[in-house]
């Protein structure tokens, strides 16, 4: 098994000091390469030249910071990690750039030591996630994309139409600019490009098709020893063939052919420079090629048939209306049967769960009378260690020798199902923590209808009417609501909406404040479902800080008497003295004077203090008069 390789990680911060300190540190941990670069702008050039794996980004720096940089990098590609580190401790900075799509928010306050081994777990993770996710998602397209070729083929005969419907799935099942079947002339030696354009499909029409008669002999060489073979953007570039379209990174070539003859070539034609083509997708695609290859051979020998998908990565059978005629080894690895035992076995769907073997009996009933020609549906099934599996299965009619039969696909998605289950218990975790803790939580649609509120918001709102399912604008219609309602117009529609705090008035308390978070539920496609609302209740702390208020108050007033007096006990005594050395005269009379002078200004600036202290003091009475602001809206 090949080594992985690194994961690339662009680090981003203005001090290039810890740049270089960071970068060796990461890649001293093994399974790191780190490029850094010292400001949002040269990262976006970096980025734009070579996408990476990762991204970890400093919040403070100068013309962009690290939440402005994030907003741009998910704009144009929102599945990167990303993590934001920072040396402030803001509850509002980490709010913010959470729900600007950061997957983590670090404070650099830790040993550099102990941050460095957990972002690499938390880098880890993150790729780890996103690539499985990536890697479900596509095979899963190639998969679909695979059975409904296999539906069409293992029936008979394929249109044009039904060809170009296939080359569009497996097209946008591999995020290919184009994809072209070639039919390679049957008396034409493999050596010699003599093909025909049998089907194409394109998401941009301006790309041109690239004909064999146009393919450097070097690869019709390589195809002969190999199924496939891939042109990466470096063996295209030292291409001179006129006509050869621009802007290709990648060329994926497969072979057409069954034991006895090469039919001829399924083309993909790749311009996105951040795809690369795995081995598990190729090995994929083969399928796809070997059952164009099985329908060729099957119009070109007629009472043959030979299945297109010995070794296929799904399962394919064929079944009578009594007995297995055909499986292949990838549905017996998934049931753990070997071939010869699946042949042998009395009732074929025993190998579901018995709970559901009835409706599976119903599935292959309806198939085979017609009823359902094609069938879609997952099911539960038995392996023959007795343990469960989960598969995706896909019906369809055909003939064999004239007698009707079922044609079925599988694939397994038990890892699917673990995932689909994670997620689910994730989601009651979430809501048990919601249940128990004493915030006021609530969930509300983007029709202010309220979907749901934990125990502690439906005690504190029990005096109104407000219920699951209730337009939460007839509930709350009291003018001790209104702030909180300007603020939940704003995020549901898609605004921005910073932390607020607001004051609510409920029945058999006292007035109690709240901090306000409201957090954004997008859908799949990025829309926004709905709103979470978090009421925090800093009653006590507002109570505190109008007390230090109030305290700040009395010490500037108090402050103020003392000047006043002060004044007053220092300029009388200083105009006696004043008077005695006028009276007495003498050698040092200038000199005293001049020494009363120096302190007569010191107590002038006394008195400029004290008019300064009683504009504070009025300030603070007319803007503080009512102890604090009421702080709402967006612009807190």
């Amino acid at each position: 098994m090949g080594i992985s390789p690194a994961i690339r990680v662009l680090f981003v911060d203005d001090n290039p000091d810890l740049c270089t300190v960071f970068s060796m540190l990461l890649e001293a941990i093994g399974g790191f390469s780190v490029s850094s670069c010292t400001s949002a702008a040269a990262a976006r050039e970096r980025i734009s030249a070579e996408v990476p794996d990762a991204i970890i980004s400093d919040y403070a720096m100068p013309v962009m910071n690290g939440i402005q940089f994030l907003r741009e990098v998910k704009a144009i590609h929102p599945d990167i990690p990303f993590i934001i580190l920072t040396g402030e401790d803001s509850k509002e900075t980490a709010i913010d750039a959470l729900n600007t799509g950061a997957d983590f928010y670090q404070n650099k306050s830790e040993a550099i030591e102990i941050q460095i081994r957990d972002i690499a777990q938390k880098i880890r993770l993150l790729v780890s996630q996103r690539d499985a996710e990536e890697a479900i998602r596509r095979r899963d397209a190639i998969l679909e994309a695979v059975t409904y070729a296999a539906e069409r083929y293992l029936k008979g005969s394929v249109g044009d139409d039904d060809s170009a419907a296939i080359l569009s799935r497996l097209g946008a099942a591999t995020k290919t600019a184009r994809v072209c079947m070639y039919h390679r002339h049957p008396a034409a030696p493999e050596s010699l490009p003599i093909c025909d354009l049998t089907a194409s499909w394109s998401e941009d029409e301006n790309i041109p098709d690239l004909p064999p008669c146009k393919w450097p002999r070097e690869w019709f060489i390589r195809l002969s020893e190999s199924p496939d073979l891939l042109i990466p953007e470096s063996g295209i570039s030292g291409l001179n063939e006129p006509g050869l379209p621009s802007g290709l990174h990648s060329i994926l070539i497969l072979s057409i052919r069954t034991e006895e003859m090469l039919w001829g070539y399924l083309v993909f034609l790749t311009t996105r420079p951040d795809l690369r083509r795995s081995a598990l997708e190729i090995q994929t695609l083969r399928m796809a090629s070997d059952l164009i290859g099985a329908a060729q051979y099957r119009r070109y020998i007629e009472d043959v048939y030979k299945s297109p998908v010995e070794e296929a990565m799904l399962g394919v059978f064929i079944l009578s209306p009594t007995s297995f005629t055909y499986v292949n080894p990838r549905l017996c690895e998934i049931l753990g049967y070997d071939r010869e035992e699946l042949f042998r076995m009395e009732n074929p769907c025993s190998i579901i769960d018995p709970a559901e073997e009835e409706v599976f009996r119903d599935h292959i009933r309806m198939t085979l009378e017609g009823t359902d020609p094609s069938l879609h549906f997952e099911s539960t099934g038995i392996r023959k260690d007795g343990r469960q599996v989960f598969l995706d299965i896909y019906l369809t009619t055909s003939f064999c020798e004239n007698v009707p039969c079922i044609v079925g696909n599988v694939i397994d998605i038990s890892d699917r199902r673990e995932i689909q289950q994670s997620l689910r218990e994730s989601e009651e975790r979430c809501r048990l923590l919601a249940e128990q803790i004493e915030d006021l939580i609530m969930v509300i649609d983007t029709d202010f209808h309220l979907s749901y509120g934990n125990p502690a918001a439906r005690r504190t709102f029990a005096h109104t009417s407000i219920r699951e399912g209730m337009d939460i604008r007839e509930a709350l219609n009291g003018e001790e609501f209104r702030g909180f309602l300007e603020i939940l117009s704003l995020a549901v529609r898609g605004e921005i909406v910073r932390t607020g705090t607001v004051l609510l008035s409920l029945p058999g308390t006292r007035k109690r404040w709240y901090d306000i978070t409201i957090t954004p539920l997008l859908k799949t496609e990025g829309r926004l479902s709905s709103v979470v609302v978090f009421f925090h209740d800093v009653s006590s702390r507002v109570q505190q800080e109008e007390e230090i208020r109030r305290e700040g108050l009395a010490q500037i007033e108090l402050n103020m008497e003392q000047f006043q007096i002060l004044n007053d006990e220092i300029r009388n005594p200083l105009q006696v003295v004043r008077g005695y050395n006028l009276l007495q005269g003498g050698e040092y009379q200038e000199k005293i004077d001049e020494q009363l002078s120096i302190i007569n200004g010191l107590i002038d600036k006394l008195d400029q203090a004290w008019v300064r202290s009683e504009k504070i003091h009025s300030f603070l009475l007319r803007h503080y008069r009512h102890g604090f602001f009421l702080e709402t809206g967006p612009d807190r």
